[in-house]
């Protein structure tokens, strides 16, 4: 099952304001699963996520693991 499978998203959202919560959890999960940033920005962006949201929920997730 690869990335984009396991997300449930709902991230067509624009990228201001704060991080999505979705997109903070996701990102923590799979990095604790052991997948690369890298990947996981492609699966978000690849779902639909604006690049400007994705890289709020990467900072914010980096921030607290």
């Amino acid at each position: 099952m690869g990335l984009l499978d396991r997300f449930t998203g709902g991230g067509k959202k624009g990228g201001g304001g704060k991080a999505d919560p979705k997109a903070v959890r996701y990102i923590k999960e799979n990095v604790l699963a052991g997948h690369k940033i890298s990947e996981i920005k492609k699966a978000l962006l690849d779902a639909g996520w604006p690049a400007e949201a994705v890289e709020k929920a990467v900072k914010v997730a980096k921030e607290s693991y």
